[in-house]
């Protein structure tokens, strides 16, 4: 008896030492990165910007959250859709990107190597259906394991942010939001960014492009932070800036009022941006017809609540000509596209 005793403790220090080991690993090489990094700069002047965009964003949810899908998070089950669906998911996003007249895409949610996307490099594989385009990546998801749920584990995790752009920018810079979850969640949760596009447009005027995926689980003032910043960085640092951001923001844009329906998920709580949060002048941008995403805490049905989470930001000296957003029926992501044209005066 003693004999089995021992073996058994023998097993369970075993166990606990293996998953120690594994904790200090994931610790020790923890993703830190800086509050600006640079993600691509010519030496040679950027291509000019003209007068009239079309920008496209889209949160194309890594292929693997379309209408069959709950997320665990999100109050549902699963964690991972089935290898079939995430390869027709993938080739259906790439067969709307291709035949986009947007001059610029912006996409949150892209896998370059992660278990719930089957380790497939998405932005590789957009980059070869969009060979017309510069393309540039940058990270806001890098674990070497994320231990939940633990009946399935999601697993490593490498996902960021994607721009493609038919005009060359001048430089692509990734800026760290302030703020971040607390130790040990952040070792195995996003680290919300901006991805920031620096052009000349016509005259020799500077023009920002921004790429924006905010905070959706906040549990420690993020997104309040994170909007702070982004108000000083664009009227300060950049106050003379033509400036449009597209994003997932993951709040009510200013203006918009939801539906019990839309706040009935405990599970996620979006946050509405407050009127008069960015000074006269600045305005956003959404479709009032089309909702933009769709919550998890189900498969879709008719009966799923729906809500706008993805919009545009735009500066003065920047007029909003028309946005729409696309509605795909939510097939293969939780989000639609959402388009807009504009004119930089």
């Amino acid at each position: 008896m003693k004999r089995f005793l021992h073996i058994g403790l023998w097993i369970i220090a075993g166990a606990i030492f293996l998953l120690l080991a594994g904790f200090s690993a994931v610790w020790i090489n923890e993703w830190k990165p800086a509050s600006r990094e640079l993600v691509y700069s010519d030496s040679l002047p950027g291509q000019c910007l003209p007068d009239t965009i079309r920008v496209l964003t889209w949160n194309i949810g890594y292929a693997g959250l379309g209408y069959d899908m709950d997320f665990f998070m999100d109050g549902g089950k699963q964690v991972q859709t089935s290898p079939v669906r995430a390869e027709e998911n993938l080739a259906r996003i790439g067969q709307f990107l291709s035949a986009s007249d947007a001059d610029i895409i912006l996409l949150q949610e892209v896998d370059r190597h992660s278990r719930r996307s089957y380790y497939t490099d998405q932005f590789t594989f957009f980059q070869s259906l969009l060979p017309d385009y510069h393309a540039f990546f940058c990270y806001n998801y890098k674990s070497a394991f994320a231990p939940v749920p633990l009946h399935s584990p999601v697993g490593r995790v490498e996902a960021g942010l994607a721009v493609f752009s038919k005009i060359r920018p001048r430089e692509v810079v990734r800026y760290r939001y302030p703020g971040g979850y607390g130790f040990p969640v952040r070792l195995f949760h996003l680290k919300s960014c901006l991805m920031g596009l620096s052009f000349t447009g016509s005259g020799g005027k500077d023009v920002f492009i921004g790429n924006t995926h905010n905070t959706a689980y906040d549990t420690r003032g993020m997104r309040g932070q994170e909007m702070g910043w982004m108000r000083e960085f664009l009227c300060s640092e950049n106050g003379a800036v033509s400036a449009v951001l597209g994003g997932d923001w993951n709040q009510y844009p200013p203006g918009y009022t939801p539906s019990k329906e839309e706040r009935r998920n405990p599970y996620f709580t979006p946050l509405a941006i407050p009127d008069g949060f960015f000074p006269a002048g600045w305005e956003f941008d959404y479709d009032p017809h089309i909702h933009s995403n769709r919550y998890l805490y189900e498969p879709l049905t008719v009966s799923t609540a729906r809500t706008t989470l993805d919009f545009f930001l735009h500066s003065p000296g920047v007029e909003c000509l028309r946005v729409e957003a696309v509605d795909l029926g939510f097939r293969v992501s939780d989000h639609n596209p959402v388009a807009a044209s504009f004119v930089i005066k």
